[in-house]
Order: structure tokens, then sequence, then C-alpha cells
């Protein structure tokens, strides 16, 4: 969403203001933009992620006087929205994978050591997400499941 916005701002500054913001750009413009993006717009772009997390967080959590302007907070956003920005930064992003689907595969879960039925082929929830190269490319982690 951020480098969305980010890519078509660069479009609009290179292109002029009038030109509509689905104007046609080269692969070599593509590719400049997104190592643009990978590179030094990951310092400004995870910092500016980090600090809404975190102002969600305190006007979500404003019962918890503690956590305006702790430092750790900050700190967790930040290495967050960093590793973040990296995954999607690349050529292939790397996708968490929390799709739901409604049958254990191998391939791409591994069940909880607590799951109700070890051998249960429909997954009830999934504890942890998979991550994969693209939406639908291939598994590099398998999600954690339980299964029933």
């Amino acid at each position: 969403m951020v480098q969305t916005s980010r890519r078509l701002e660069a479009l609009k500054i290179l292109n002029g203001a009038a030109a509509s913001q689905t104007s046609v750009t080269t692969p070599e413009l593509e590719e400049c933009i997104k190592r643009q993006l990978a590179t030094s717009g990951a310092q400004t772009g995870s910092r500016e992620v980090a600090e809404q997390v975190v102002n969600q967080l305190e006007r979500t959590l404003y019962d918890f006087p503690c956590l305006r302007g702790c430092a750790e907070v900050k700190s967790y956003a930040t290495a967050c929205s960093t590793l973040a920005w990296a995954c999607l930064a690349r050529s292939t992003p790397l996708v968490l994978d929390v799709a739901q689907s409604l049958e254990f595969r191998r391939e791409v879960h591994v069940r909880h050591h607590a799951s109700p039925n070890p051998h249960g082929i429909r997954i009830r929830s999934v504890l942890w997400p998979g991550l994969r190269e693209g939406c639908q490319g291939p598994c590099l982690h398998r999600a954690v499941v339980m299964t029933c």
C-alpha cells in the first residue's frame, strides 16, 4: 500500500502533474523505481509506517498511557516495518500466507503438536502464518495449524 502510493507519486513527478496515473512506463523505469523504493525509499518509508503503527496503537490502547513515548514499542514497530518493507521491496515480494484453507496440505502446512486430531485433515485455525514467494509462489515456510 505505501509502496504503491510512493510509486504513483514518483510517476506523477516524472510524467508531470497533468499526466494520468495510469500512464505507461517502461520496464527500465519500473525497475529503477523498485530499486529506489527498496534502498533509500526503505529508510523513510519504513519510518513512516512505524510512526503510523505507533500512533494507531496509542489511539487504540488509550487505557495504557505507559505506551506513549515507550522506546521499546517504537523500536519494535521500526524493526517490524523495516522487515516488512524488505519483504515487499523485492522483485517477487514475500507474502504471509494467512489464508485458512479448509483442508490440511502437507506442502504448505505443519500441524501444531496440540491439535485435537493429529491426523485430521480439516484446519481449525492458523496459529502462525506461512511465508510464500508471491501470492501463489513456492512455499518458503509452512503455516502452523490446528487440525480437527
